[in-house]
């Protein structure tokens, strides 16, 4: 930052990009970088060049050729060349397109697009939770309920658990039915019926095995 405008520097410290941004990304995604001149937000390419003109109140980083911009309170996605190839007619947007699909609210409920903006589950999701999964997953809420989808969008467990949590190791997930938990595998089979007060995490040293709670006692029991 120069005299509160903002450019960037290569790790000799030499100026690449000369300050005159009044905010700016973090870093390139996709070949371009976020910035804003004015209220307005726009993208500039590794040489400082602009690539699209700043018109838009918000903007997000490039993922897949595609990023999420909003204008009067209204958010689509737009390509590389600024073109709109998503209408903006979206109230919030998730995380990035992934496995062709984004996860988008309209009247206060979520549901996924994909990179034609076509409708590929409605919104009807309450909350959607993007967790790290490697098979791309989605844990949905509906009202007080609790389920998840895959990557396809198609449901996997109905929501009906009242709570769900990542367990970090065998691909589990806790859930928990009233008071009680237990545990489903990725394809939401029930590896562990809902009969423990509290669950710890897997045991990490190669055993599979996972941490109860009875009451007061704890103790371990063998995962499939």
């Amino acid at each position: 930052m120069v005299g509160y405008k903002w450019g960037y520097i290569d790790k000799q410290g030499k100026e690449v990009i000369a300050p005159r941004f009044d905010e700016a990304g973090p870093f390139f995604a996709g070949g371009l970088l976020r910035v804003k001149v004015g209220d307005k937000w726009g993208y500039i390419d590794k040489q400082g060049k602009e690539a699209v003109a700043p018109r838009f109140d918000e903007v997000e980083p490039f993922a897949n050729g595609l990023a999420a911009v909003m204008l009067n309170g209204k958010w689509g996605y737009i390509d590389e060349q600024g073109k709109e190839v998503i209408a903006l007619r979206f109230d919030n947007v998730g995380q990035p397109f992934t496995n062709g699909l984004a996860a988008v609210m309209l009247n206060g409920k979520w549901g996924y697009i994909d990179k034609r903006g076509e409708e590929v589950i409605a919104p009807h999701f309450d909350e959607i939770v993007h967790w790290r999964f490697p098979n791309g997953m989605r844990v949905v809420r509906v009202k007080d309920k609790w389920g998840y989808i895959n990557a396809r969008g198609e449901e996997i467990i109905a929501p009906h658990f009242d709570e769900i949590r990542l367990i970090c190791c065998n691909a589990l997930m806790g859930v928990r039915v009233g008071d009680k938990w237990g545990y489903v595998n990725e394809r939401g089979e029930e590896i562990v019926a809902p009969r423990f007060g509290r669950l710890g995490r897997p045991a990490i040293n190669g055993l599979a095995r996972a941490r109860v709670r009875v009451g007061d006692k704890w103790g371990y029991i063998r995962v499939p």
